[in-house]
């Protein structure tokens, strides 16, 4: 019964995302009860996927380790491999660097280890920066496979020198066949900034740090429902 009610209140959550057809929702029905019995489908078959991980000051040692769990079961739903799913991670709070690149791993274990072994930093929270870095990541990715950009962030962009308007951060994610999504954790995150980075606002997730690992599962139904869109 439990388990029935989670399903209808995804169900519902997802429909007011998108416009679902009765047939779509009837499959993504029987993907859920999947995901409840611990089977997890391949909803996108093959992709390159860049995660923007927020290490800044006002992140706290639980709120980092959410986000990692956070990305760890995202990949999980996919089959890593050269020429199957690659999976890329940056770091940024101050600065932006990827701490794991498209051809670090190639086999599920060990990449889930390598983000479990991502440690934080401190500093500013420069959003630009990350999305700067993520925009050159974008010329390691291929051509015939969708691209996937999931922004993570705890709060505000900080105002330094050097830091630019997000929506101008964020314009070559924009213009290129990636899609970006932003998860906005906890209520620091400004809504203005957040939508500011996207193409949709649907493309934007308010998400509880307690509840990162409970949403999972929508986003990447959200992330499948977008392919070719």
């Amino acid at each position: 019964m439990r388990n029935q009610l989670f399903l209808e209140q995804w169900l519902y959550f997802l429909s007011l995302r998108c416009a679902c057809s009765p047939s779509l929702l009837s499959q993504i029905r029987l993907m859920i009860r999947l995901f409840l019995l611990g089977i997890y489908p391949a909803l996108i078959p093959r992709a390159d996927l860049v995660f923007l991980l927020d290490s800044s000051s006002g992140v706290t040692p639980t709120v980092f380790k959410e986000q990692k769990n956070f990305i760890k079961l995202i990949v999980g739903n996919f089959k890593i491999g050269a020429n199957r799913t690659r999976v890329a991670v940056v770091r940024y709070s101050s600065s932006a660097s990827t701490v794991i690149s498209f051809n670090t791993f190639y086999n599920l274990l060990d990449l889930l280890n390598g983000i479990e072994n991502i440690r934080s930093v401190s500093g500013g929270r420069r959003l630009d920066a990350a999305l700067t870095e993520a925009s050159k990541l974008l010329a390691g990715t291929r051509s015939d496979i969708p691209v996937y950009v999931i922004l993570l962030t705890a709060g505000r962009q900080v105002v330094a020198p050097g830091s630019m308007p997000l929506s101008i951060a964020a314009q070559p994610l924009l213009d290129s066949k990636a899609r970006l999504f932003v998860v906005g954790i906890g209520s620091q995150p400004n809504d203005r900034e957040l939508s500011s980075m996207v193409r949709r606002d649907n493309d934007v997730f308010r998400i509880l740090p307690s509840e990162l690992q409970l949403r999972a599962p929508s986003v990447l139904l959200y992330m499948a429902s977008q392919v070719g869109k």
